[in-house]
């Protein structure tokens, strides 16, 4: 009898608290600690600066919000000089911590003012997650988030979206506002009958993609049009073979490069114009691009199918501001035309150049690739962390 008392202890006490000072642990003193140092780098250029030590981190989310009104102010309206069919103007969003004990209001002329929590819970599902959203059909441009005192120190997030290079949650109403009260009622998206894949074992696809993107950066970044225009020609040759060796894979990135793109266009220029000292100015704006992709490695955002589509390819759209008479014009092509995309529509203008892609290039995909593919036990970790503490 005692041997088996001895035994129940050991499996229902002995082992639990073992396991649970084990996660304990790992997170608080690996995990937690690795995601919250500070980085003091800072990039000049001229002038410009880039990165965490450009700037002093917020300590709380009570300190934060008077930050995040600030950014709404300038980003709501720069959305329709942007995107001129988009209006954000009467945007209204509801904040709850992650503990459910603090409640914000943040109203379209972003004031902020205090909620009620309870009051949240009552209206909203109860969501678990950093940044996790919703929509209020009976509030027109209504939405609601959760935001995490913890999330808003992580450095991780923090140099995620350099163009901001704060917590995030500006960006998620702008980019996921975006989708939900423009794309869904005026873009011509032709078909909803792809799913979002990830392709890393195609890495021949996700080498010329990215390639694609290195050539788009040089283009954006050199003030030679006979070299820009080498650049996109060059591109456009990768850009054929890639669809000529993957007609199925490219029929969902042209979708996702569309709907993913226009809304990572739209919140990148919208925060380099908080970042601008709340100015929206298409020159200054081109200048600050160029300085971020000139000095920014946005590598390791591009090497699977998913990143290709958000703000790496973003790059076309930028090129194409560049060129364009009127900026407007390929914006209303992309919204009403489900066949094209901003890469499909840049190109179009070029003849395809050959040439090749570096062995070194390659070998760095195939590094990035197989570090993507690979298990961590973080997330593990970090999920059996937040939902028993």
């Amino acid at each position: 009898m005692k041997k088996f008392l001895k035994w129940l202890f050991i499996i229902f006490i002995i082992i639990p608290v073992v396991f649970l000072a084990g996660i304990w642990l790992s997170y608080t003193f690996y995990i937690d600690w690795e995601m919250h140092k500070q980085s003091h780098n800072k990039i000049v250029d001229n002038e410009y600066c880039w990165g965490m030590g450009c700037r002093t981190q917020e300590k709380n989310l009570e300190e934060f919000f008077p930050i995040l009104s600030g950014q709404m102010k300038v980003m709501a309206p720069a959305v329709k000089k942007i995107w001129p069919w988009a209006d954000f103007s009467k945007i209204k969003a509801y904040f709850i911590n992650k503990q459910k004990t603090k409640s914000w209001i943040v109203w379209w002329d972003w004031k902020i003012e205090d909620y009620s929590a309870s009051k949240f819970l009552e209206k909203y599902p109860v969501m678990w997650y950093d940044l996790e959203f919703g929509f209020d059909e009976k509030e027109p441009q209504s939405m609601y988030l959760v935001v995490s005192d913890d999330e808003m120190r992580k450095q991780e997030g923090l140099e995620s979206y350099p163009y901001l290079w704060t917590y995030d949650p500006a960006l998620t109403v702008i980019h996921e506002g975006f989708h939900y009260f423009i794309q869904d009622a005026s873009f011509n998206k032709g078909t909803d009958e792809v799913s979002r894949i990830e392709v890393l074992t195609n890495q021949r696809a996700r080498t010329q993609r990215t390639w694609i993107i290195e050539l788009f950066k040089k283009a954006l970044i050199t003030q030679d049009k006979e070299k820009k225009e080498q650049f996109l020609k060059q591109a456009k040759y990768f850009f054929e073979i890639y669809k000529k060796e993957n007609p199925k894979e490219f029929i969902i990135t042209r979708y996702f490069d569309t709907i993913e793109w226009t809304a990572a266009y739209v919140e990148t220029l919208s925060a380099l114009s908080w970042k601008n000292k709340g100015n929206f100015d298409r020159e200054q704006l081109n200048k600050m691009l160029i300085s971020m992709y000139s000095k920014v490695d946005y590598f390791n955002f591009a090497v699977w199918a998913v990143n290709e589509w958000y703000t790496i390819w973003s790059l076309a759209g930028y090129i194409l501001d560049q060129l364009e008479e009127n900026p407007d014009d390929w914006k209303k092509e992309i919204q009403n035309n489900p066949k094209t995309s901003p890469v499909i529509y840049l190109l179009s203008k070029y003849e395809a150049e050959k040439s090749e892609i570096p062995e070194t290039f390659k070998e760095k995909v195939k590094r990035e690739i197989k570090k993507k593919s690979g298990y961590s036990w973080k997330p593990v970790i970090k999920f059996i962390y937040d939902i028993i503490f």
